[in-house]
């Protein structure tokens, strides 16, 4: 395995702590699209969805990951703030957009660079394939 390029792809991945020791101990994680979450569905519906989606796969053993560019990272899990954030606020101020695998490069980019420039959280809303 290259080093370098490793490091590369872990700066890019940001995991919740509950997200990576679920997979450190090989138990199961189940990716969570976010489109529907910005655009699908009008706060506070859109949270409640995902709440009870956590709940119900927490029931069954799995851990949620919940997955959004956010800020030039890929986030896999959310903390609880900027789920909210995402749900309610995001989408509304024009700071969610959607993005599908081809779209994640530029999603990446566009993120980082808004974030910079804004300090706000900036997303991209995935779909998961």
């Amino acid at each position: 395995q290259d080093d370098k390029n490793n490091t590369c792809v872990t700066m890019a991945l940001q995991l919740l702590p509950c997200v990576k020791a679920a997979l450190a101990s090989c138990r199961p994680v189940v990716a969570l699209e976010t489109t529907i979450l910005s655009h699908g569905l009008p706060y506070p519906d859109n949270l409640a969805l995902s709440d009870e989606l956590g709940r119900l796969l927490r029931d069954a053993g799995c851990t949620p990951a919940t997955i959004a560019v956010r800020n030039g990272r890929v986030a896999v899990g959310l903390p609880r703030p900027a789920l909210v954030d995402l749900c309610r606020d995001a989408a509304a101020s024009g700071r969610a957009t959607k993005c599908s695998t081809r779209d994640l490069p530029a999603a990446l980019a566009r993120t980082a660079a808004e974030h910079r420039r804004t300090g706000a959280d900036w997303w991209g809303s995935t779909t998961v394939a």
